[in-house]
């Protein structure tokens, strides 16, 4: 019974030291990338974000996109208009064994009211936060939401998985991978965030179109980058901020650049409110912004043919382009600098001309566009996750950020520090297991002692009361 439970104790403990980690990258038609006649914003407005996840059994690689405009996992049938000469590598629901069909919803999720509430076995990519080391982890019987279309058609189906990262609307929704790992304990938070592997590699270089597209970056979810990326953040410079409601949102108290820095003038944007977007490798602004920097800085090299105004109405998009040949980078280095400051952070952030341009095929990309319709938010994709780190928490709806900059001002951050950091934290994990275990041998070998006291005790006490009625016995035959 104690072992037992000594195990328990031990696998739970271990287990929850696990984060899940998903290999993220960009999808683009490759039939449009790298074509000096094909716009920019075209390739980009069409790419996003997914990853694969194993599913079912047989086993099976299925395509994950990530979504932060809903909080539901769940997966949909897709009529692919390619054609798919073998399905056999696709998953189906009706070959796997595994796959659990529970009840009709009832309830419009993500098709119809004719979703479904299933279950089915998914090995995920753990690493453990104690020993360094990935493995797969099985979870048998995963709830999520099967989408069902309302019509009926016999053409086969090609289904995709999507993980929905935003914040849960109700405690009753049981459809929230990040929930339902932590409560299955497969992690030990609600927390998750983006790991781009070349943050601040840079080195004051432009980005190319390879940069963008070609990047590799993370999520992991159930920990924070402070414990999976020791050495490059440090838990005492981390930030917090709310959410104001359940999309990932910022609030600057003011969006601004200087117009012109002899003179310190400030242009401030009307508009301050931010939404987070995985799949964006470009910021969509908000017209007084595009508008007041067209003004003040490209309006000239407007005028002389050398920057260019790109409108594309079938993606709605519009932007602005230079000839490099005539646009080099010491014009760039004029470009002003964009400043978000933030209240509760207490930080300032910043974007400058080597985030905000990309160079491919002779030109240089200004990645701040408009969309058609947009007036009032900003919509930020990973230009801007990839060079400061945020942690999003569903659950108390916290973003939290690393001002890496504390760690600049302490001059703390070497590597012969950060190695005792590290080392200090392993040894604290293992004390903390150390110590379950031992509490429970000490809880044993008491156990025993004690055991073994009460039965002698109750042992000698029994033998006692039976040489009592032997007496009583002989004495009455002695008397008859």
């Amino acid at each position: 019974m104690f072992s037992c439970c000594i195990f328990i104790s031990f696998f739970y403990l271990i287990n929850s030291l696990n984060v899940i980690i998903f290999p993220l990258q960009y999808f683009y038609n490759n039939n449009t990338f790298n074509k000096p006649e094909k716009p920019l914003f075209d390739i980009l407005y069409n790419s996003y974000i997914y990853t694969n996840a194993k599913i079912g059994t047989q086993e099976y690689n299925i395509k994950t996109l990530l979504s932060l405009w809903t909080p539901h996992f769940f997966m949909t049938p897709s009529k692919e208009s390619i054609e798919v000469k073998d399905y056999s590598y696709y998953y189906n629901i009706q070959k796997s064994n595994s796959f659990q069909n529970i009840s009709c919803l009832n309830k419009y999720y993500v098709l119809s009211k004719k979703d479904i509430s299933a279950k089915e076995k998914f090995i995920f990519k753990g690493y453990n936060l104690i020993n360094n080391t990935y493995d797969d982890i099985t979870i048998e019987d995963l709830d999520f939401v099967l989408g069902v279309n309302n019509s009926n058609s016999n053409e086969s189906e090609i289904y995709y998985l999507t993980i929905g990262l935003q914040v849960r609307t109700s405690n009753k929704d049981k459809f929230n991978l990040v929930y339902l790992l932590k409560e299955k304990n497969i992690t030990k938070s609600y927390e998750w965030f983006i790991a781009f592997n070349d943050r601040n590699n840079k080195k004051g270089e432009l980005y190319n179109l390879n940069d963008l597209i070609m990047n590799t970056p993370q999520i992991v979810i159930g920990g924070s980058p402070h414990n999976f990326q020791p050495n490059n953040f440090l838990e005492d410079n981390l930030k917090t901020s709310h959410s104001q409601n359940y999309y990932w949102m910022l609030y600057f108290k003011n969006i601004y650049y200087y117009a012109n820095e002899t003179t310190n003038i400030k242009q401030k944007m009307l508009h301050c409110q931010v939404q987070f977007n995985l799949d964006q490798n470009y910021i969509i602004a908000t017209p007084d912004y595009h508008y007041s920097i067209k003004n003040d800085f490209f309006n000239y090299y407007l005028s002389k043919g050398i920057c260019h105004w790109y409108n594309d109405s079938k993606i709605e998009i519009e932007g602005i382009y230079c000839d490099k040949s005539e646009f080099n980078i010491n014009n760039l280095k004029k470009f002003p600098k964009i400043y978000f400051e933030h209240k509760e952070f207490n930080y300032t952030f910043e974007l400058s001309y080597q985030d905000l341009f990309v160079e491919t095929n002779g030109k240089y990309w200004f990645l701040i566009v408009l969309m058609k319709g947009n007036d009032d938010n900003w919509f930020f994709g990973s230009i801007f996750l990839r060079k400061y780190q945020f942690v999003f928490n569903p659950d108390s709806k916290m973003i939290n950020f690393y001002d890496v900059n504390i760690t600049d001002e302490r001059n703390i951050d070497t590597e012969e520090e950060e190695e005792d950091k590290n080392k200090n934290e392993k040894l604290k994990y293992f004390l903390l297991i150390f110590g379950i275990i031992f509490s429970w041998i000490i809880f044993i070998v008491l156990g025993i002692f004690i055991g073994k006291y009460i039965y002698k005790k109750f042992n000698k006490k029994q033998r006692a009361n039976e040489l009592d009625d032997k007496y009583e016995y002989i004495s009455e035959k002695i008397i008859n």
